[in-house]
């Protein structure tokens, strides 16, 4: 098993993979949208069966984000907590430092409740089981590819911390990392509904790296989880146009 691999899965998830000689973590980065494949197929699984025995969407969906939170330890919903509250500050080097500050504000507050929302609320429109674990395996792998574009496209905000530490991907890795998700979307969706949910992922993830450059200055480990969540709401609540 390559160690890039175990290092994806020990970055990305809770799974304790004993990880010898790490590579940066640059070059673990094509296996992100596979990991995230592999989150969604755990999810998707999940409400599947929880669809099959007769439980209806709303609470399934709840189960779902559940076990997504236990499975990835809430590293993405962290980030994008210390993200919104490092938005409030009007001085570039202070909003750097509130988002190093591990206490969470009233604006990281009311970003999570909104996004767990908007991801709630596109969870509970896929009713079907196949529906259930074919979008969210392509909604796993597409937000994490997310991640990887943004870490090639921005500069890194800090000299130190994960953003700064983790190196740039290479355009073979980061072309890698979007063709994943591109092919599973067209292999499980089809052509209309792959386009409609990729094409909301890039919108989404295009502005959010707007912002992240012109608040921040670019990318830090927080602006890279923090985007990996809006993809991820994004594209979910686009499924809720597609019913």
């Amino acid at each position: 098993m390559p160690e890039s691999w175990k290092l994806a899965v020990v970055f990305l998830t809770r799974l304790p993979l004993p990880v010898a000689n790490p590579p940066p973590l640059a070059a673990a980065m094509p296996w992100f949208p596979v990991v995230g494949a592999l989150l969604g197929l755990l999810a998707g699984g999940v409400y599947a069966g929880l669809t099959l025995l007769g439980m209806p969407s709303l609470p399934a969906s709840l189960v779902v984000l559940a076990v997504l939170v236990v499975a990835t330890g809430a590293l993405h919903e962290d980030g994008l907590a210390d993200c919104a509250d490092g938005l409030g500050p009007h001085d570039r080097a202070r909003r750097l430092e509130v988002m190093r500050d591990s206490r969470i504000g009233s604006f990281g507050v009311m970003a999570l409740i909104l996004v767990t929302m908007a991801r709630l609320a596109g969870l509970a429109a896929l009713w079907a089981p196949w529906m259930q674990v074919t979008t969210l395996v392509v909604v796993g792998a597409a937000s994490r590819s997310a991640m990887v574009a943004l870490m090639a496209a921005l500069p890194s905000a800090r000299g130190d911390g994960l953003g700064a530490g983790a190196g740039t991907p290479d355009g073979r890795r980061v072309a890698v990392a979007v063709v994943i998700p591109f092919a599973l979307a067209l292999a499980l969706l089809g052509p209309a509904q792959a386009l409609v949910l990729l094409a909301t992922g890039a919108v989404v993830a295009a502005v959010w790296a707007w912002v992240a450059r012109r608040w921040f200055g670019g990318q830090t480990g927080d602006v890279l989880g923090a985007g990996q969540q809006l993809v991820e709401a994004g594209m979910l609540l686009a499924v809720t146009v597609l019913r």
